[in-house]
C-alpha cells in the first residue's frame, strides 16, 4: 500500500474513532414524529394508528441530518394536507410508549424493539402492504371516521402480533375486528406471514425521555446505505493496525 493511501486511511480512522465515541453520531439517523390518523382505542387501552415521520433537516444536538435514500419513497402523501409535508408514514410496534410531536429524536434501526421484542413477520407484512398502498380495503383516501377506524384496527393487529395486546391464537372476532372481508384478509396476512420481515425495520426513538418504537420500510431489504458507527470503528481499528508497517517502511 502506498504511503499516501495509508495516511488517508489513518486520517479516516481518527474520524471514525471520534464519531463512534460520540453519542451524537451513534444514532442511525434523526427524526421528528407527528400524529396522523391516530386515536384512542378502547379495546387495547392505548392511543395508536397512523403517524407521520420527518427526517429532513432534523437537528439533534450538533448533528443535523438530511436523511434520504434509506426508506422507501412514498408514491402518495396518503391524504395528508400538511404544507411542510413529511417523509413517510408509520405505525407503532410497542404499546404504552409515548413521544413528543415535533421533538427531534435519535433513531436506532433494529430488528427488535428497545425491550428486545423481535419484529414479527406478520406485523411487518401488514405494514409493508399498507405502506405500498396495497392493503385491500384500507381507507387511504378517506379523511373521516373510516380512515381512523381502519388505522385503529391495523394498529391493533400490529400490536397483537408483537405480543402487546390480547393473547396468541386469538380469532379476528376475539380481537374485536368487525365482520368484514377486508379485516378477514388483514387477519390472514398477520397470521400466515413468516420468515423475512421484507425490509421492514423497527425505529427505536432513543433520546429526550422517549423510547417509542415505530416502523419503517427500508431500501435494499434493510441494508444501510451509510456506514454505521460499528463499521466506522472497525475501519479505525484496521487502519491503525497498518501504522507499524508505515513506520517500518520509512525507517528502512
Amino acid at each position: 500500500m502506498r504511503r499516501g493511501a495509508i495516511l488517508v486511511l489513518v486520517a479516516l480512522a481518527g474520524v471514525a474513532l471520534v464519531s463512534s465515541a460520540s453519542p451524537v453520531f451513534a444514532y442511525d439517523f434523526n427524526v421528528k414524529a407527528y400524529v396522523g390518523y391516530s386515536q384512542y382505542d378502547g379495546w387495547s387501552g392505548a392511543q395508536g394508528g397512523e403517524f407521520k415521520i420527518v427526517t429532513h433537516n432534523v437537528t439533534l444536538g450538533s448533528n443535523t441530518t438530511d436523511w434520504d435514500g434509506y426508506y422507501q419513497p412514498v408514491a402518495s402523501k396518503y391524504g395528508y394536507s400538511d404544507a411542510a409535508g413529511f417523509d413517510f408514514p408509520t405505525f407503532c410496534v410497542q404499546k404504552g410508549e409515548t413521544f413528543s410531536p415535533g421533538t427531534p429524536y435519535g433513531v436506532f434501526l433494529r430488528d427488535t424493539t428497545n425491550l428486545g421484542v423481535p419484529l414479527d413477520p406478520g406485523a411487518a407484512a401488514l405494514y409493508a402492504k399498507w405502506y405500498k398502498m396495497q392493503l385491500n380495503g384500507y381507507n387511504y383516501a378517506n379523511s373521516g371516521n373510516g380512515r381512523y377506524s381502519d388505522a385503529t384496527y391495523l394498529q391493533r393487529l400490529i400490536w397483537w402480533r408483537m405480543g402487546q395486546v390480547g393473547s396468541p391464537g386469538m380469532t379476528r372476532q376475539q380481537l374485536g375486528l368487525p365482520a368484514d372481508a377486508k379485516y378477514d384478509q388483514w387477519y390472514g396476512i398477520a397470521t400466515t406471514s413468516s420468515g423475512s420481515t421484507q425490509g421492514v425495520k423497527v425505529m427505536q426513538l432513543g433520546v429526550n425521555g422517549g423510547n417509542q418504537d415505530m416502523l419503517v420500510l427500508t431500501m435494499g431489504n434493510g441494508t444501510p446505505l451509510i456506514p454505521e458507527p460499528g463499521s466506522l470503528a472497525l475501519l479505525a481499528i484496521g487502519a491503525l493496525g497498518v501504522l507499524p508497517l508505515l513506520r517500518r517502511r520509512t525507517t528502512t
